[in-house]
C-alpha cells in the first residue's frame, strides 16, 4: 500500500501551536516514548520476552506472563479484521490461519 501524505490543516496547526505552550519537553518526551511503545511490534517482543523470562520463575509469574501474552497475541487477531462485523480483511487474505 502507498504511504498518503496530506498537509496539516489550519486546525491542526492552532492545536498543535495550543499544546507547545502548554508542555514541556519532559511532557512530550514521555508522551513520544508511549506512541513508541505502544506499537504492536514492540508489545509482542516485550511479551514475548516477558514470556520467555517467566518460565523459570514461579507458578504466579508464570501464570501472570501467560495472560499477557495471550492478550497480546489475541490483539493482533483483531488487527487483521476489518471493522464491519470482525470479517477477515481482504488485504490480508494470504496470511490465514489452519
Amino acid at each position: 500500500m502507498q504511504n498518503l501524505s496530506l498537509e496539516p490543516t489550519s486546525p491542526d496547526r492552532f492545536v498543535a501551536k495550543a499544546a507547545t505552550q502548554h508542555t514541556n519537553h519532559l511532557i512530550q518526551n514521555a508522551a513520544r516514548t508511549a506512541t513508541w511503545v505502544a506499537d504492536a511490534h514492540v508489545l509482542g517482543a516485550v511479551a514475548a520476552m516477558v514470556w520467555l523470562g517467566s518460565r523459570g520463575g514461579r507458578l504466579r509469574q508464570r501464570t501472570v506472563a501467560d495472560h499477557i501474552a495471550h492478550h497480546c497475541c489475541r490483539s493482533g487477531d483483531r488487527a487483521e479484521t476489518n471493522q464491519e462485523g470482525g470479517q477477515p480483511d481482504p488485504s490480508r487474505q494470504g496470511r490465514r490461519r489452519p
